[in-house]
């Protein structure tokens, strides 16, 4: 008798375990808006160490963009202060329409995936800069 009991209790449990009303629980909220908007920010994190990674590597050293080079052709504190002007223009349209968008979590997931792509390809680009920088002091 115990079994039927057992069983029983678990059959309830597995059917009822979609209706919360059944005992009275408020439904758990989705952490997705949370869990985007965080990624959101550890993107921008990223995308932000990459540039200054980049500008790291560039400092001093001849610069092919002509809107990035100074005077002399070399990369320097207008350039890198121009990069991060760029980047914190590019976070605050980002935040401006996250907020527009009352934060939606798929916006905030779609921006954190491509600052994350531009970050890895900024990122890939100061490594290469750094392995230039090796090869010619060799």
């Amino acid at each position: 008798m115990p079994k039927y009991i057992a069983t029983l209790l678990v059959c309830a449990g597995i059917l009822n375990a979609g209706s919360p009303a059944l005992f009275d629980e408020a439904p758990r909220p989705h952490r997705t808006h949370h869990v985007s908007r965080t990624l959101w920010k550890l993107s921008l994190g990223a995308l932000a160490a990459s540039e200054a990674a980049d500008s790291l590597s560039s400092w001093g050293y001849r610069e092919a963009n002509p809107n990035l080079c100074s005077g002399t052709g070399l990369f320097g504190d207008k350039a890198a202060a121009s990069k991060g002007a760029v980047v914190m223009g590019v976070a605050l349209g980002q935040w401006m329409l996250l907020r527009k968008l009352d934060h939606s979590p798929l916006t905030a997931g779609f921006l954190a995936g491509s600052n994350a792509g531009i970050a890895a390809t900024v990122a890939r680009l100061a490594a290469r800069n750094y392995q230039i920088q090796s090869a010619a002091s060799h």
